[in-house]
């Protein structure tokens, strides 16, 4: 299928080609990453943010987060340092 390719993961998944997004964003072979269920922090380390590359994605990106969710809620991630570039539709 040609044109550009969406990316997205849920929980490690999408810690993982979040990683990678900014990457394939500025080569063109990706145009938007949704990210589903972001695990972070890890269940009994709330101070264990893995949150420091998604402080600069430049990647349009989406956070879909649970409300009830053990890695963190909707609330939560609304409150993360996270680049402007990233939507949450929870916050």
């Amino acid at each position: 299928m040609p044109g550009p390719l969406i990316i997205g993961g849920k929980s490690m998944g999408g810690r993982v080609a979040s990683m990678i997004a900014d990457e394939l964003y500025t080569t063109g072979k990706i145009t938007r990453f949704a990210l589903l269920r972001l695990s972070i922090p890890s269940p009994g380390k709330p101070t264990s943010l893995r949150t420091q590359h998604l402080k600069t994605i430049q990647t349009p990106t989406l956070i879909c987060q649970g409300t009830r969710d053990e890695f963190g809620n909707g609330a939560e991630v609304a409150d993360y340092a996270l680049s402007d570039r990233i939507g949450n539709p929870l916050a």
